[in-house]
């Protein structure tokens, strides 16, 4: 048996980003001499938040798109074409999206996902919205908008994702605590108009996406 002095360092970080230091200082403690490499310090437990909340993008106009991650590869895409003819001939809008995601990285213990407030309240126009925590997740939004007045308005999407791989497990001893977690608010889009999507993920090794396409011909071609 020897005396040791023990000084432990921990640095956190509260929401608002900034950080704390907790110093704790032990001296003078009786511990037992052990090889350092039968010291297993216990693992703390891996967790990952994405948040959108208070007024954050309340009142906004136009063309919107918001990719907000948390957590490793994870693959996020917002997709737009707009074509506008206002004599004749033919107006065209197309966009293309692939994605793959080979899932090798760790999975995380606790995900959260969440939309607050009144975040996209009041909100005009092509809004797109990822918001994904987790591993090895793929997202697309894909808005495809044609319009002519005398001829042909062709609109076209075309999607690909995948997710391949299995994810990593940080520690077995933890996995009963695992816990995912989405949630949008009842206010987050009130009185929110014209053309919405959301993409909203807590997990690991998934792929969702929404996709859009209008042609809108007001004449005809000979």
């Amino acid at each position: 048996m020897q005396t040791t002095a023990v000084t432990g360092i921990k640095i956190m970080a509260d929401k608002a980003g900034f950080h704390r230091m907790i110093v704790i200082l032990l001296a003078g403690i009786t511990l037992p001499t052990m090889a350092a490499s039968e010291i297993d310090p216990p693992l703390s437990p891996y967790v990952t938040q994405s948040q959108i909340q208070g007024i954050a993008l309340s009142n906004t106009r136009g063309v919107v798109g918001v990719n907000l991650s948390a957590g490793d590869s994870n693959d996020q895409i917002n997709a737009r074409a707009l074509s506008l003819s206002t004599g004749p001939g033919v107006s065209s809008a197309r966009n293309q999206t692939q994605q793959h995601v080979h899932l090798i990285s760790e999975s995380p213990n606790s995900t959260i996902s969440k939309i607050e407030g009144k975040a996209f309240s009041n909100s005009r126009g092509l809004i797109s919205v990822n918001l994904v925590s987790g591993a090895g997740n793929a997202q697309t939004n894909a808005i495809a908008i044609s319009l002519s007045t005398n001829g042909v308005a062709v609109s076209e999407n075309e999607l690909s994702m995948s997710v391949s791989g299995q994810p990593v497990t940080v520690d077995d001893s933890l996995t009963s605590s695992h816990s995912r977690e989405t949630s949008i608010s009842a206010d987050a889009f009130v009185d929110a108009k014209g053309v919405l999507q959301i993409n909203q993920l807590a997990g690991s090794g998934n792929a969702t996406s929404n996709s859009f396409g209008l042609s809108v011909s007001l004449g005809s071609t000979p």
